[in-house]
């Protein structure tokens, strides 16, 4: 709705900010995506990959090494 500009016109930096929050909401969906997907993998039994990691859980661990830095605590059982 924002990026609709609903609440009227936004100036040029209102429409960066705009920008940057909808990129945010979309990679956190992504992000959430995954982990759910992970965790259902989980609950589903051992997986068939080569290396004993899913290709979710791969995805999954190369953002949980940049949450890191930020203190962000993921528990992958």
């Amino acid at each position: 709705m924002l990026a609709d500009e609903v609440a009227g016109p936004f100036t040029g930096d209102q429409k960066d900010v705009v920008a940057i929050l909808d990129h945010g909401s979309r990679h956190l969906q992504k992000l959430i995506k995954l982990l759910l997907d992970y965790n259902r993998k989980l609950a589903d039994g051992p997986s068939e990959q080569t290396d004993g990691h899913a290709p979710n859980q791969r995805r999954f661990l190369r953002h949980h090494r940049g949450m890191q830095p930020r203190n962000i605590v993921v528990a992958i059982a």
